[in-house]
């Protein structure tokens, strides 16, 4: 008896852990993927509150795995509402969209360049001013549903 309760329990257990392995995002049933990409085997995604009204209405950054998300901003999801920020630009090479927060001493930076050589996207860490990581992000995904108006501000493109 014990076989079989173990057999079943297999059986149950493994199509999620295969899902959850292969998901491309760290966002809750429920939630819109506002932006996610992989950073290394890790996963760095934004998400949003779904059908919520614009009163109810967070943003969250997660950073991590399915199994183990290891970075939360903010802790408190009633509290995401002008912590993060757009700003777009134009460069030499290109145009550039840039998704910002701030944590402690540390500014989060996560851009997307638009180039006639290739896209390319990544994560800047900032400390103090001072870059102190470059974070290659690949494999982006993103749902294209509208997000609750002012829940990103706008900053000017430095």
């Amino acid at each position: 008896m014990k076989k079989v309760r173990s057999l079943l329990f297999c059986l149950v257990l493994v199509p999620y852990a295969n899902d959850s392995l292969a998901t491309d995002n760290l966002c809750k049933k429920g939630e819109i993927n506002f932006s996610s990409c992989s950073v290394g085997k890790k996963i760095a995604s934004f998400c949003v509150s779904g059908n919520t009204s614009v009163e109810n209405a967070y943003i969250q950054y997660r950073f991590g795995t399915p199994k183990k998300v290891e970075f939360v901003f903010p802790a408190d999801i009633t509290q995401s509402k002008g912590l993060f920020f757009n700003s777009m630009g134009t460069h030499t090479d290109g145009a550039e969209m840039r998704l910002s927060f701030r944590s402690g001493d540390y500014h989060y930076i996560f851009f997307n360049i638009d180039s006639p050589h290739g896209d390319s996207g990544g994560i800047h860490v900032v400390k103090n001013g001072a870059l102190i990581k470059e974070l290659p992000c690949t494999n982006p995904t993103a749902d294209q549903i509208p997000i609750p108006e002012g829940l990103i501000g706008n900053e000017e493109f430095k």
